[in-house]
């Protein structure tokens, strides 16, 4: 079955002709190679959208260069990764603050015991999420601790884990 979308693909070359047709001042042809092939013309297209009068067209504002775009498309890169950097701290942090709180309060294995969670359906729930994510992990520590647990057979998945260990693997969105 043919597809009802018919644009024919385009070449690096042509994608330049275009967007200088289209009235974007492309000084460095080199560069807009490099940009088009490495990052593509689509992704790149989020970013020169808000430089165009006629979006409907696609017409650039007059005296857009290909830089204005490719500043705001590394602005966003480096953006993204102060964040992710800044996030990755946060989670950290808090992964310690939650370890350290709850173990030293409840013990290393405080997630499994139920009256510390407000409703049983939550816990069983985290419980299945924690075994889940036990089962698809790839860390070096699971396997010779799943294997104790097997040759024990006293624990469900999970419960032997202290949590630790758990807190290296476990996503905030998976709990």
């Amino acid at each position: 079955m043919l597809s009802p979308y018919q644009k024919p693909t385009t070449t690096i070359s042509q994608q330049i002709t275009l967007l200088r047709k289209r009235g974007l001042v492309i000084p460095d042809e080199k560069i807009a190679e490099k940009y088009l092939t490495f990052v593509g013309y689509y992704r790149l297209a989020g970013y020169w959208q808000i430089y165009q009068s006629d979006k409907v067209n696609h017409i650039f504002h007059e005296g857009v260069t290909f830089r204005h775009i490719t500043e705001l498309y590394n602005f966003d890169r480096e953006l993204r990764i102060l964040l992710c950097d800044a996030i990755e701290r946060i989670e950290i942090a808090l992964r310690s603050i939650i370890v350290n709180t709850m173990c030293a309060s409840h013990g290393p294995l405080w997630f499994t015991n139920p009256s510390l969670v407000e409703r049983e359906d939550w816990y069983n729930e985290n419980l299945s999420v924690i075994n889940a994510e036990l089962d698809r992990s790839m860390e070096e520590f699971i396997e010779p601790t799943m294997a104790s647990m097997e040759r024990s057979r006293t624990h469900q998945p999970g419960k032997l884990f202290r949590f630790f260990l758990l807190v290296l693997f476990l996503s905030f969105t998976a709990t």
